[in-house]
């Protein structure tokens, strides 16, 4: 009988989840940090440049998504704090300026398979945008 009263003394202090205007605000601002990282890389992704062809194009876009990804991969495994330093630390390089480098060099530099990418031989002198990049071998 003791149980009964304590299971109807604390059901009065539940709220039904369509009742409370703050349980709803706390869910739609746990939902949104995820679509917000989503935007917030394609707005840090520059325009591929005009003049590419459709092959071009379309291996660079597979490139830069391969890239993005092991690169997600990696600094998730690091300290929160320490992400970037990490990096910098592991490859000689800041993360930022990988995105100018050129992709055969890119694709080196982390390890990555260039064969997974289609017609890769056109876009391997080519930066993240598009752009021809210079030769350091020479």
């Amino acid at each position: 009988m003791k149980e009964n009263n304590k299971v109807s003394a604390a059901s009065h202090l539940l709220v039904g989840s369509g009742k409370s205007s703050r349980l709803s605000a706390m869910r739609n601002k746990a939902q949104q940090p995820k679509n917000r990282v989503e935007l917030d890389g394609n707005k840090t992704r520059q325009p591929i440049i005009a003049g590419l062809n459709q092959q071009q194009t379309v291996a660079l876009q597979k490139t830069s998504i391969t890239i993005d990804e092991r690169m997600t991969q990696m600094m998730s495994s690091y300290p929160a704090g320490k992400k970037k330093t990490f990096f910098k630390l592991k490859f000689g390089v800041n993360a930022e300026k990988i995105k100018v480098m050129a992709i055969k060099d890119i694709f080196i530099l982390l390890n990555l398979d260039s064969a997974k990418i289609q017609h890769f031989r056109l876009i391997e002198n080519l930066d993240l945008n598009g752009k021809t990049v210079e030769s350091d071998e020479a």
